[in-house]
């Protein structure tokens, strides 16, 4: 599946936007066992480029994946970028997950978060969803495309 993420913007300032995984036929989110890095890399005005800024990272059995840390709630902010997965319906093999987003942190500076990492079961992915930590996810779309092999 390929996520894009288009003008995406946030209620509450400094929030993350977060994803997460269910892999039984109800709401079980959290179920999943992640890997994941995220990397930062941020551009700012006043104070030039950071490079390679690690994000978050994690092993084991996790609620979710933040996949864009301290968002700016600004009226002209938004996220822009792309999810995806391989395979979710595999019940052989792990799942590839990475993601590539653009946007405003909530202390003014342009961001490019990149995560990558992998599903550590052979369970078919029954279901994604999009969220924030604690505000909610007030414009913007979320469009779902899918590969057929």
């Amino acid at each position: 599946f390929l996520f894009r993420i288009s003008k995406l913007h946030i209620s509450a300032d400094t929030d993350d936007f977060k994803c997460d995984f269910s892999l039984t036929s109800d709401t079980d989110y959290g179920s999943a066992t992640l890997t994941y890095l995220t990397i930062r890399s941020t551009q700012s005005e006043s104070s030039g480029n950071s490079v390679g800024t690690a994000g978050g990272s994690s092993t084991g059995t996790l609620g979710n994946i933040n996949i864009f840390k301290n968002v700016s709630a600004d009226d002209d902010h938004a996220l822009d970028g792309t999810l995806e997965i391989y395979n979710p319906s595999s019940t052989t093999f792990t799942k590839g997950v990475r993601s590539d987003i653009i946007g405003v942190r909530g202390d003014n500076n342009v961001t490019k978060c990149l995560m990558h990492g992998d599903i550590r079961s052979s369970t078919a992915v029954d279901k994604i969803k999009f969220y924030c930590g604690s505000g909610n996810l007030d414009s913007g779309t979320i469009t779902q495309y899918g590969v057929k092999t």
